[in-house]
């Protein structure tokens, strides 16, 4: 038997109900009862495994409603600041990496500032030197 739960969506402020529903998957666990935690918003500006991963599913534990008919399964996105500052040439535009918000939740990086263009890394919590995204910003700050 299978147990499977079901939610709207789920964040990095999670309400509630997510920390409910995220000590009902530690309990199932312990029990060894297998479940699946399915969630049905649409979710544009985060990869869903780091929202779940932050509470403590595993990949396997998730469907979301928008890849269920896929074959795309659940999985980090996660990008090491290495291999970013190789890809994009940092080290030919004379850059230098500075930590500008040491937050639990988002620590954003300052990779290179240049007259009016700076780029920072967002970088993904707990799992330090890989980038969630980049943001190239135009304009003085």
């Amino acid at each position: 038997m299978t147990v499977y739960n079901v939610n709207l969506g789920i964040g990095w402020a999670s309400s509630g109900v997510e920390y409910a529903q995220a000590y009902r998957a530690q309990s199932l666990r312990k029990l060894k009862i297998p479940a699946k935690f399915i969630f049905s918003d649409l979710i544009f500006a985060n990869n869903i495994e780091d929202l779940t991963k932050n509470l403590g599913y595993s990949d396997d534990e998730i469907i979301w409603f928008y890849n269920f008919f896929t074959d795309v399964k659940i999985a980090p996105s996660d990008y090491p600041l290495s291999k970013f500052e190789d890809d994009i040439n940092l080290k030919d535009r004379s850059f230098n990496c500075k930590e500008i918000n040491g937050g639990v939740r988002i620590t954003s990086i300052l990779l290179m500032k240049k007259g009016y263009r700076s780029m920072f890394a967002s970088m993904i919590p707990k799992r330090r030197r890989l980038i969630r995204f980049p943001t190239l910003l135009m304009g003085q700050w």
